[in-house]
């Protein structure tokens, strides 16, 4: 399975930048903060975690063996994936 926030509002197509929050208008075309995300995409993916870190099996094991990231900046028609700045320090999503 793959994870992401894709910049477009829903649908059968994605055209990018074509949603509520453009990434070609937010800096670092990052995925910006709002009501429903405090922290724009770093609340997205500490949610995602703490549901797939809780998901059990019916005697308890856990369901989550591993995670992948697609660590791009707008590939897909995602937002800035990256989890660090150009400079190579760990940003907001990468603290996360």
């Amino acid at each position: 399975n793959e994870v992401g926030m894709l910049n477009c509002p829903g649908g059968a197509i994605c055209t990018p930048d074509s949603g509520l929050h453009p990434a070609n208008q937010q800096p670092d075309h990052g995925c910006p903060s709002t009501e429903e995300l405090p922290n724009g995409l770093a609340t997205f993916i500490e949610e995602v975690l703490d549901i797939s870190m809780s998901a059990r099996t019916a005697d308890g094991r856990p369901v989550l063996k591993g995670f992948s990231w697609f660590n791009e900046d707008e590939a897909g028609g995602t937002y800035n994936l990256k989890l660090q700045d150009k400079d190579g320090r760990v940003n907001e999503l990468g603290q996360a």
